[in-house]
């Protein structure tokens, strides 16, 4: 009996990345119906299994893709204090044994032909070299994002000094200029290890046979075209766009509509859209101000609120907050004083 066509995804331990490789996953099984997917899941302490966001998403799962949780990464095992990216990325790296073996057995159950891995699962991807099969970096974020990490080897290069210290814009292929502040918080500081950490992925998206980031032309055009017309003299790999994936968090049904119904009422380009991502949250005194800045300034919004929190990124790893009313966290009258010209909705937005 002839083999299936398997690819493997690697996705990172976290909820929101996880979630958006498994929409990707889904449509790809429908585009391919000759193919299986399997997913090596790395875990960190309970935040993997115990995730109840992220078994609803895994148990309705098609007969077509697997799923794997591989043994966990304990928390006393990895940078303490550290942002979480980094924290991601190390226990991706502790997990590369267990990953290696997923890769051996499927490779003996069935024709495995390439590896797909989340932007912060991809040392990976030294496995598929080791392998000899090909090697995908799923990237989740903006092609504006993917751009500028594919041009900052070339940044670190040609410019001296720190970049928020650069009197003009930094130019980013397909985009518009960016003052060198507003650039991403691990550029900050050059001789940090972040820094060091955050180039080194950039340097690494390279050497993938291709790169799917979840965008569309539609919406980043120019970004779109630098990556995939400029790209090649640029020494890129080739990149796809495939989004919009959406994804969906369990029992998100209700916001979508909610939130759908409410933007057909108002004017394109009209409301302001509030969100910290799948995992961000603010502590109190920030959602307090946040909160008094949407109201004094009079325009529409739709603020997609999580429980404060003093951790910059709590939700990242659980995908939850743990069942808490977060609504009950805003300032006093809020909801009443703002009813008519915004839309607050707990945790997640489509």
């Amino acid at each position: 009996m002839e083999k299936p066509n398997c690819v493997a995804i690697i996705p990172s331990p976290g909820f929101s990345h996880l979630s958006s490789i498994i929409e990707f996953a889904k449509r790809l099984v429908n585009l391919l119906k000759s193919f299986h997917i399997t997913l090596l899941i790395p875990t960190i302490g309970n935040n993997g299994p115990a995730s109840e966001p992220s078994k609803a998403i895994l148990q309705s799962l098609p007969s077509t893709i697997n799923y794997t949780f591989l043994p966990p990464i304990h928390n006393q095992d990895l940078p303490q204090e550290a942002p979480v990216a980094f924290t991601v990325q190390t226990a991706v790296s502790r997990s590369l044994p267990s990953i290696r073996d997923g890769l051996m057995s499927l490779y003996s159950s069935s024709r495995l032909v390439a590896i797909v891995a989340d932007l912060f699962a991809i040392h990976a991807l030294i496995l598929a070299k080791e392998m000899n099969l090909l090697s995908f970096v799923y990237f989740p974020l903006t092609a504006m994002t993917l751009s500028f990490c594919l041009f900052l080897p070339k940044l670190d290069e040609t410019v001296t000094g720190e970049f928020r210290e650069i009197s003009e814009p930094i130019p980013v292929p397909g985009c518009m200029p960016v003052p060198g502040r507003d650039l991403p918080y691990p550029v900050q500081d050059r001789n940090s290890k972040l820094y060091k950490n955050f180039l080194q992925r950039c340097k690494q998206l390279r050497f993938a046979d291709g790169i799917l980031v979840n965008s569309f032309r539609g919406i980043e055009a120019e970004p779109i075209r630098a990556l995939t017309e400029e790209g090649r003299g640029y020494g890129y790999p080739t990149v796809y766009p495939v989004g919009p994936i959406i994804q969906k968090a369990s029992g998100s049904e209700a916001n979508s509509d909610q939130c759908l119904r409410w933007l057909d009422n108002h004017a394109p380009n009209y409301v302001l859209y509030v969100c910290f991502g799948g995992g961000g949250t603010l502590s109190q005194d920030q959602l307090n101000e946040l909160a008094m800045g949407l109201e004094f300034s009079g325009k529409k919004f739709l603020w997609v609120v999580r429980a404060p929190s003093e951790s910059a990124n709590a939700s990242y790893l659980s995908g939850n907050n743990n069942g808490e009313n977060t609504l009950q966290f805003l300032p006093s009258g809020f909801l009443d004083r703002t009813k008519k010209q915004g839309l607050v909705v707990p945790l997640w937005a489509p």
